[in-house]
């Protein structure tokens, strides 16, 4: 392998679309070159069906990372392109990734929800210093949830779940602020969506939960860790705290709050409910933050397979 071969890696989420442009070292190392994200909200008129100003969105984003591929002489051919949850579901999936392939060259392929937590694992994997007891990492996605129980050295148990923050947003929130109905209504479904998971909780007795960007990335600016920071580790007791108020904000105070980006005013609600719900099912000491997730494990992979 070349001392430093630079990857490509397009994930096109529900709500997200991201490129990342990497610099693989020999000794298994990268480094992160340029990292681009655009919100798309893929499922913005329903999963079932991608309507097409949401495509349209997609395609103009995926003409920007095209053209920040060839500022850096990298070929549509060289990127490892996945697509997820919204891809996965709607009926009108596959139209949309011909229309991909015509207008750009990217051969996108459509993972499914263990492929998706597998990667999540390797990307926290990168900056995580695996301990010696079983961890929950969770991922929230705009059009599902992945849940990974592993140790220092395997995956010990994993599950996708379609209760992404889109699908919970057009579900159970129409009040503003989200009303005591809504949010009843969403913690019983919650609970029961997650039966699985409070069993798996129980069995291996996790003592940290480590979320992988998107929504944590926001618990990190209420946290004041800093950007630079890939990985962090909190109390959990100092979590709840900081998460319960947003639930009780409306559209106008959500978008005048500093920390939460505007990309993310409507949705968050939803998002901060699920996390509550999850850190209540289990006896969690610590909360880890990383940086790292289903992009920077695919670029692991990547690795993997030319060293």
């Amino acid at each position: 392998m070349m001392a430093q071969k630079e990857i490509a890696v397009i994930d096109l989420g529900t709500n997200t679309f991201h490129l990342v442009i990497a610099s693989l070292q020999q000794d298994g190392t990268f480094d992160i070159l340029v990292r681009k994200r655009i919100f798309v909200k893929l499922a913005n008129e329903g999963i079932n069906t991608l309507g097409k100003a949401s495509m349209d969105r997609g395609m103009q984003a995926l003409g920007i990372f095209v053209n920040l591929l060839e500022e850096r002489g990298i070929s549509s051919k060289e990127v490892v392109a996945v697509g997820t949850a919204a891809l996965r579901t709607a009926n009108n999936g596959s139209a949309f990734l011909n229309r991909i392939r015509s207008k750009f060259g990217l051969e996108i392929d459509i993972i499914d929800g263990l492929k998706e937590a597998a990667l999540i694992y390797k990307g926290v994997r990168q900056i995580w210093n695996p301990a010696d007891f079983p961890v929950l990492i969770m991922d929230i996605g705009g059009g599902s949830v992945e849940f990974i129980i592993a140790n220092q050295e395997k995956v010990l148990w994993s599950r996708s779940y379609p209760i992404g923050v889109s699908i919970l947003y057009r579900t159970f929130h129409h009040a503003d602020p989200i009303s005591p109905q809504e949010s009843e209504k969403l913690h019983k479904f919650l609970c029961n969506e997650l039966r699985n998971l409070s069993m798996a909780l129980e069995t291996f007795h996790p003592r940290t939960m480590i979320g992988a960007s998107g929504t944590f990335d926001v618990l990190a600016d209420l946290l004041d860790v800093s950007p630079g920071q890939l990985y962090a580790e909190v109390a959990s007791s100092s979590v709840i705290p900081v998460l319960e108020p947003l639930t009780k904000m409306t559209v106008a105070e959500r978008s005048a709050h500093p920390q939460i980006p505007e990309t993310r005013v409507d949705m968050i609600v939803v998002a901060v409910c699920l996390l509550i719900n999850v850190i209540r099912l289990g006896d969690f000491h610590t909360i880890g933050i990383s940086r790292y997730a289903l992009k920077e494990g695919a670029i692991a992979e990547q690795w993997e397979q030319v060293s």
